[in-house]
């Protein structure tokens, strides 16, 4: 009687064993088909993009968005200002762009800036004798954007400005 229940008792051990092996090797890894490009990594079946590139497969470059022709109408402790500014992707950086004309300090001037998501961030840099930082935000129809930005001169004169952009 004693071996019969052994037996059963191995016999069950056995079936339980078997059936989670089973039940256990039919998950399914979601990311098994999800290919992530420039980078990126797929956590429960979507991609994490690295930093620079968005998108379901990490294609587009985030800064791709901000490129082009800019109307800028600032409006500045000092007064108001409009001018055109052009923001182009940078070729050295996967999240820079360079804006020509910022602030509308000059055509032969450029400020670097990087990207991440809807947001530019303009890091404090001399801009012709003008030192600059700032920030801004696109619209997620990528046809606005909305700055703001402190410029100060060697005077030591602060202008704090907030522009709307337009794409052209």
């Amino acid at each position: 009687m004693k071996k019969i229940s052994i037996l059963g008792a191995s016999l069950l051990s056995m079936i339980a064993f078997v059936t989670v092996m089973f039940f256990h090797s039919c998950t399914k890894d979601d990311c098994q088909d999800v290919v992530c490009l420039n980078g990126g990594t797929c956590v429960s079946g979507t991609c994490e993009c690295a930093l620079g590139y968005e998108g379901a497969d990490c294609t587009t470059k985030s800064n791709d968005k901000f490129a082009g022709t800019w109307v800028a109408a600032d409006v500045c402790g000092s007064g108001a200002y409009s001018y055109n500014s052009t923001i182009s992707s940078s070729a050295t950086s996967a999240n820079g762009v360079l804006i020509n004309n910022f602030g509308g300090f000059g055509t032969n001037l450029t400020a670097s800036a990087t990207v991440e998501g809807s947001t530019l961030t303009i890091p404090s840099q001399d801009l012709g004798g003008i030192l600059i930082s700032g920030s801004g935000t696109i619209s997620t129809d990528g046809n606005s954007l909305q700055m703001t930005y402190t410029a100060l001169d060697s005077a030591g004169n602060t202008d704090v400005c907030s522009g709307s952009w337009v794409k052209q």
